[in-house]
Order: C-alpha cells, then sequence, then structure tokens
C-alpha cells in the first residue's frame, strides 16, 4: 500500500492490477478521509458542538465506514471481483438516489420553516429527529447498494 508516494503507486498500478483488498483498503480510506474532512469543516472548532452534532457525526461514520466494509463482503470480500468497477458506479446512483429523496425533505421543511416565521431559509438549529431521519437515509442508501453488489456479484460471469 502506497499512502503519500504516488509515483512508486502509479508504476505498480502500470505493472499489475491490484487485489480486491487493495482496492477496498483504499476506497474506505478515501471515504474515512472524506468523511473526517466533511466533519472538520462542517462541525470544526470554529462552531459551538451539540449533542446533536455529536450524535450526527457518530452516525454518519458510522454508516460511511460500516457500508463500504458491508459492500466490500457482499462483493465476497477478498475472493469477490471488481469491488471498485461495480462499487463506484453503484454507489454512485444509490447516492443521486438519496439526493432525489432529500431535496423534496428539505424544501417541505424550508417551506414549513416560512409559513411559522416569516423567514426564507434553512431552519436555524437541527433537531435530534432530523438528524436521525437524515443518518437513516443514509445507512439505508449504504445497505441497497450492497444488496445490488450481491446481486451483481451473484450475476457476474466468471
Amino acid at each position: 500500500m502506497h499512502f503519500w508516494q504516488i509515483k512508486k503507486l502509479r508504476v505498480k498500478l502500470a505493472g499489475e492490477e491490484l487485489t480486491q483488498r487493495q482496492e477496498f483498503i483504499y476506497y474506505l480510506g478515501g471515504a474515512i478521509l472524506v468523511a473526517a474532512l466533511y466533519e472538520i469543516v462542517a462541525n470544526g472548532p470554529a462552531t459551538e458542538q451539540k449533542p446533536v452534532d455529536v450524535l450526527d457525526a457518530v452516525m454518519y461514520f458510522g454508516f460511511k465506514i460500516g457500508g463500504v466494509i458491508w459492500c466490500y463482503r457482499q462483493n465476497g470480500g477478498t475472493s469477490g471481483r471488481n469491488f471498485l468497477a461495480h462499487m463506484v458506479p453503484l454507489a454512485f446512483v444509490m447516492f443521486m438516489r438519496l439526493v432525489s429523496a432529500v431535496i423534496p425533505l428539505f424544501v417541505t421543511l424550508g417551506v414549513y420553516h416560512w409559513i411559522q416565521t416569516g423567514e426564507l431559509g434553512r431552519p436555524g438549529s437541527e433537531t435530534t429527529a432530523l438528524v436521525f431521519m437524515m443518518n437513516c437515509l443514509y445507512g439505508a442508501m449504504w445497505w441497497r447498494t450492497g444488496v445490488h453488489m450481491k446481486w451483481v456479484a451473484d450475476h457476474a460471469k466468471q
């Protein structure tokens, strides 16, 4: 595994394919880094931490890491084939479906907030229920991605 030296990695990739485990480690590592960066930017030291923020971060990380591991196992783990070739497009489509479910939810919440307060925009504070609901949708996205990974793995031509 190469974590910094891109020249060594590209030489390796030019000469041989990564194993399924190596693909998984790179993908999981990238997922963790993106999630960590998001949490640092969204809930970093410049913002006041509330218990709901901690709940959101824990659920987000748990679903992200657990989801990637679930999908890897559904693909067959170390004996699986084409983890990244299956994971990237399936996760993309499932994420697009998540976005299409979330946009109407936030529009509805914004209209409700406007009716209640007369102010346009996002409600000022996130509730525990909203955070829980959003993370459950995110978890469902990962679960369904794993279901589709399993279907592809079971029906792939050998």
